[in-house]
């Protein structure tokens, strides 16, 4: 509805536009039309007012519009030729020359004051004279005015006058600026018959190629046609192939009762209707097989009854409750489904099989997923009442303040007789704190020992106070990291001791929580200061974020120190660069740190996936994964900093010959106090992380994007290179890998759910908690998308082409304006040398004929000969 209105919209628009630039149109031809016919009107009454009198016989008629003719204004103009000036002050006074020069056929210059004859010469001279003559009644002395006290002084020039007449208006009422020959002749061809033709014939060329235009737009119009969403969803809806979507429309094909498919792990499915079911001898049923079956008989034949009666009672029965009880009875006499309702349909019959106001994720959840979800909650609600948030102003008290108060431990409440169970020291998880299997048994060998080192320690710390308890646990620590020892041998021994220490510590974290919690607070401040200062961790720094790991709960994405925790690691991760081995075996132990806190708090993170990736990519250079530096990585994930472009940190080809371990599969996670793992083991670390996670994101629609087309993009360019020559090892976890990821995709894009059957969630429940879900603009809103980019740029289109076609036509016309405009100039230009041809050739005429009219004299030789032959010629 959107849409179609937002068309209705632009239809509207288009069409108001158009008739507001029709009215204009319209306005300006009327417009242009009475301005001419002023035009005319007003040169007409000019000429008449400035064409001078020759004839006395002229009919009054010839003044229209009652305006007087010129020889009746009180002041004539007084007009000077194109090569005359007016006259200087000094010449104005004295005497003039008498000599009459006809220069090119110009009227002779008549000055003010010259009373010259007119002859039959200059009159049939007149005749071809452009300009036309002023009257001989002209101001005897144009530039001498009339000064204050009788002075006189110089008047501005005749030039300088018509510069500013041509400029501003006469406002006292005296004589236009006289016009050239040139704008006379402009305006006799404009006011042409020809010329007014012309122009009619070009506006409505104009007119036409805009009714084009405005055709060719409405043809356009085709693109804003209306959709029709339900229509285009159902037949998504149907295009859909899986055979649970076919089951599903077959069945309410048959008969229009709403249905619901119930999903399995083991990919079996029902199709039931949405019916509530759900009472208590449904649920629990104590008849047998052949009681039901004639429990279900005795209901249909009520239920027949009812029906009769109610159209008995009823002439006309509705249709949907008829076809929804058939439906209903049918079920019901064949035995089925009745112990597939379970709560989703429930919700789905309470609200009428909307599907669109169902709230569920990218697909529907299967029943182990399901109990899965159910589980982690548990344990989240769990985690949060063991370990509470404290406020930052909490004040920590000991356990003797707490004693004096009537409590036992901090926020726990609990009898004294619970302490020494040893159910809090066995629920801590520190099974990755050894590296072998071996070192594992040793550590539950020795459980006696440990434990007696765990009641000999609290004793120790019970007579010493708790004041500088956790100072020395953590001393206790830095110390232990410090030891060089990291061969395997002594490793089952440090696991053991390390175990104890980590007990300890939790113990101690149990009872001052908020002192606990503000120390390792402190303890992650040190610890991202100490790697942005060195680029790297050392050894105590690590095993402090592994104790941090194993005493805070990684569950609670609200907790203060497991927030803060995170967000180091995965920042550390992308800041690391990487230059030695060592470098790589710290980075290894950080990527494993995240992951299982990932893995333990359920959520998801990209680091995690990140950095084991990282970690094989250092097989080859960096030059094989990103070709020309800052110029675009050949695989989808950031790479981490290295030393150089060529250079080869992990080299897993040779096997050393102390690593008897290297081609032995790993059960438990790197082991922290170990100095000398070799490449092989970190690389092989790297893949069991990407196990971990892939078995973890087994259920996630996303695993394809997120974590398979990374990895099969790196195995590509891994082939591709002759750099990467793996042990047999690293190439068996490498395949295993793969192998896994091709698989899990597969599976995941099997169970997808179909495009039609997803809803939309603006916004996720948690806000802090990245969900791992696809993007939710589905297909048909990119198709939307695309429809409305594809009109903009049509519409677009649409314009450039008009302003184009306007461009082309006003080159055309301008054109048209040049060619017409040097016609009109070389018809000027020969009329103009015709005219003054004529002129030429009629003035030596008239100055021949002149000089044999006028009188004969004497020769100046003195002979008579001359006047002789005159008198004979008289005679």
């Amino acid at each position: 509805m959107r849409r179609t209105a937002s068309h209705a919209k632009i239809v509207q628009q288009h069409e108001r536009r158009k008739s507001s630039r029709e009215a204009k149109a319209s306005a300006a031809r009327f417009g242009s039309k009475q301005s001419r016919f002023q035009l005319r009107q007003e040169e007409v009454y000019a000429q008449e007012a400035l064409q001078p009198v020759t004839s006395p016989v002229l009919p009054a008629g010839r003044h229209g519009g009652g305006r007087p003719p010129a020889e009746t204004s009180g002041e004539p103009p007084a007009t000077f030729s194109r090569f005359e000036r007016p006259p200087a002050a000094a010449e104005s006074g004295g005497a003039r020359g008498t000599t009459a020069t006809a220069t090119f056929g110009l009227a002779p210059p008549r000055r003010a004051g010259m009373h010259v004859a007119d002859s039959r010469s200059t009159r049939r001279a007149a005749r071809f004279r452009l300009e036309e003559r002023g009257p001989p009644s002209a101001s005897a002395s144009p530039s001498l005015g009339a000064g204050l006290l009788g002075a006189t002084r110089r008047t501005r020039d005749a030039a300088e006058a018509d510069a500013d007449a041509a400029d501003a208006p006469d406002d006292d009422g005296g004589p236009p600026r006289k016009k050239t020959r040139e704008e006379r002749f402009r305006e006799v061809l404009a006011s042409s018959k020809e010329h007014r033709a012309q122009a009619q014939r070009e506006r409505e060329g104009r007119a036409q190629q805009t009714t084009a235009l405005d055709a060719a737009f409405n043809g356009v119009m085709h693109l804003l046609e209306r959709r029709d969403k339900a229509q285009e969803e159902r037949a998504a809806f149907a295009r859909v192939g899986t055979p649970q979507v076919r089951a599903l429309l077959q069945s309410f094909r048959e008969n229009h009762v709403a249905k619901t498919v119930s999903l399995r792990g083991d990919g079996s499915f029902t199709v039931a209707p949405l019916v509530d079911r759900g009472t208590v001898a449904d649920a629990a049923p104590a008849l047998d097989k052949a009681s039901m079956a004639l429990l279900q008989k005795v209901r249909a034949e009520a239920a027949a009854q009812e029906r009769g009666a109610a159209s008995a009672l009823a002439p006309h029965p509705p249709l949907k409750a008829t076809a929804v009880a058939a439906g209903a009875a049918g079920e019901n006499l064949a035995g089925e489904g009745g112990s597939e309702a379970d709560d989703f349909d429930r919700m789905m019959h309470a609200m009428r099989g909307e599907t669109r106001r169902a709230h569920a994720g990218e697909r529907t959840l299967t029943e182990e997923e399901a109990q899965a979800q159910r589980d982690q909650q548990a344990l989240l609600q769990t985690d949060r009442s063991a370990v509470p948030p404290l406020a930052p102003d909490a004040t920590q008290l000991t356990r003797a303040e707490w004693l004096s108060r009537g409590g036992d431990h901090a926020y726990q409440m609990q009898d004294s007789d619970d302490d020494d169970d040893g159910e809090a020291e066995d629920s801590l998880d520190i099974s990755s704190a050894a590296d072998s299997d071996e070192a594992v048994q040793a550590a539950e060998d020795g459980d006696e020992e440990v434990t007696a080192v765990g009641d000999a320690g609290r004793s120790a710390d019970a007579a010493a106070g708790t004041a500088g308890r956790l100072e020395e646990l953590l001393s206790a620590m830095e110390a232990f990291s410090r030891e060089a020892d990291g061969a395997p041998a002594a490793r089952a021994a440090r696991s053991r001791a390390y175990h104890a220490l980590l007990r300890r510590l939790h113990q101690y974290a149990r009872e001052h929580v908020l002192h606990t919690a503000q120390t390792f607070r402190l303890l992650l401040i040190e610890a991202q200061r100490s790697f942005l200062r060195h680029g790297s961790l050392d050894r105590a720094t690590l095993l402090l974020l592994h104790a941090t790991s194993r005493i805070f709960p990684m569950t609670d994405y609200r907790h203060e120190v497991a927030t803060p925790f995170l967000l180091f690691l995965s920042s550390a991760l992308l800041q690391m660069r990487l230059r030695t081995p060592a470098h790589a075996q710290a980075y290894a132990v950080l990527a494993g740190l995240l992951c299982e806190s990932v893995l333990a708090g359920g959520k998801y993170c990209a680091e995690a996936i990140i950095a084991p990736l990282n970690l094989i990519a250092l097989q080859v250079p960096r030059s094989v994964l990103e070709p020309v530096r800052l110029q675009g990585l050949c695989v989808p994930f950031p790479l981490v900093e290295r030393g150089g472009a060529e250079e080869l940190l992990l080299r897993t080809g040779t096997v050393a010959p102390g690593d008897a371990d290297a081609a032995a599969p790993l059960q438990a996670t790197l082991a922290l106090l170990e100095t000398d793992a070799s490449p092989a083991r970190v690389v092989r670390y790297a893949y069991r992380l990407l196990s971990l996670l892939a078995e973890a994101l087994r259920g996630a629609p996303a695993l394809p994007c997120c974590l398979t087309e990374p990895f099969c993009a790196l195995h590509a360019r891994l082939v591709a290179t002759d750099a990467w020559q793996p042990s047999e090892s690293v190439r068996g976890d490498h395949d295993a890998l793969l192998a896994k990821l091709t698989q899990l995709a597969a599976e995941a894009r099997e169970r997808r759910t179909p495009l039609a059957m997803r809803s939309f969630r603006p916004r996720p429940i948690r806000q802090f908690e990245p969900l791992l879900q696809e993007g939710t603009t589905t297909a048909l809103k990119n198709e939307v998308r695309a429809m409305k980019r594809e009109m903009r740029e049509d519409h677009k289109r649409v314009v450039r082409h008009v302003q184009a076609e306007a461009n082309v036509g006003r080159r055309q016309r301008e054109r048209a304006a040049e060619a017409a405009e040097s016609q009109r100039a070389q018809k000027y230009r020969e009329l103009m040398g015709s005219l003054q041809a004529q002129q030429h050739v009629m003035n030596t005429v008239d100055g021949l004929l002149d000089k044999a009219r006028s009188k004969k004299r004497k020769s100046i030789t003195g002979g008579a000969g001359g006047g002789a032959a005159e008198d004979t010629a008289e005679n």
